[in-house]
């Protein structure tokens, strides 16, 4: 196995490498709200069990049965996405 640079992981999802943050995630409302913020702010929250930011607001399907999840924040698990009701696109 390659062995990753210290301080970084690879996101379960996307499977990039990116950089660990011990503490919460460091993306503000402004970097929400831009599209292209740099690929350096990308990293892997402690609290978001191997999941970086980008993908933790992303709606991903199961191909397998077609079923939409999305990671919760508040669970800190991926969800049905038709359970979050109006909340389904926050990020």
């Amino acid at each position: 196995a390659n062995e990753l640079p210290e301080g970084t992981k690879c996101c379960v999802m996307c499977g990039e490498i990116r950089g660990c943050n011990p503490g919460k995630s460091t993306k503000t409302k402004s970097m929400k709200s831009s599209e292209g913020y740099s690929q350096d702010t990308v990293v892997i929250p402690n609290q978001n069990k191997g999941l970086c930011t980008l993908c933790d607001v992303e709606v991903w399907v199961i191909k397998k049965n077609e079923t939409e999840i999305k990671w919760c924040k508040g669970c800190k698990n991926f969800k049905a996405w038709c359970t979050f009701g109006e909340k389904g696109s926050a990020t």
